[in-house]
């Protein structure tokens, strides 16, 4: 709900159950802008926070290197465009149409880049790690399992006919 109220979504979702209870993993995305709200509302919910950690990628860089990669792979797609327009050769015009299809590639290649880069910085990731109050655990005595002390009972009580049965035959 509060992903939601702060138009955010969750990516995944983990449950894990182990003899002495259990445990969820939860991976939402709220707004950058978001993220200090998203954590003091779930620091102000939890009973107890063992781990709180803040980290951030600073991808000015990669983003730049993106930007001028892309205008370079455009002017040389536009120059193989004007060759190809002036070549009379079929081999050449193969060889220049293979390369603008290998081109146009990397150019779709990196926009789908940059525009994951902005997608993903104007949204933070919040990862959370549940693990419930002991409290709030099941009370289950260690190793007792209903359904195996039934099949053992019934077990017992075949081995009984048996011998039953098998000493009415003696006797007979």
């Amino acid at each position: 709900r509060m992903t939601s109220e702060f138009k955010g979504f969750i990516q995944s979702s983990n449950t894990t159950k182990f003899a002495q209870g259990s445990q969820a993993t939860i991976v939402v995305k709220v707004p950058s802008d978001k993220l200090d709200a998203t954590l003091e509302r779930l620091r102000k919910m939890a009973i107890e926070v063992r781990n709180d950690q803040v980290t951030g990628q600073d991808v000015t860089a990669e983003f730049a290197d993106l930007g001028a990669r892309i205008k370079n792979l455009e002017a040389a797609e536009v120059q193989l465009r004007i060759i190809l327009e002036k070549s009379t050769k079929t081999e050449d015009v193969l060889a220049i149409y293979r390369e603008l299809t290998s081109i146009r590639g990397q150019i779709e290649q990196a926009k789908g880049r940059s525009q994951f880069l902005v997608t993903s910085a104007a949204m933070s990731t919040v990862t959370i790690s549940l693990i419930p109050d002991v409290i709030a655990q099941p009370i289950t005595a260690p190793g007792w399992r209903p359904e195996g002390v039934f099949k053992n009972a019934v077990e017992a009580l075949v081995g009984i006919l048996q011998g039953l049965g098998t000493l009415m035959i003696w006797l007979v």
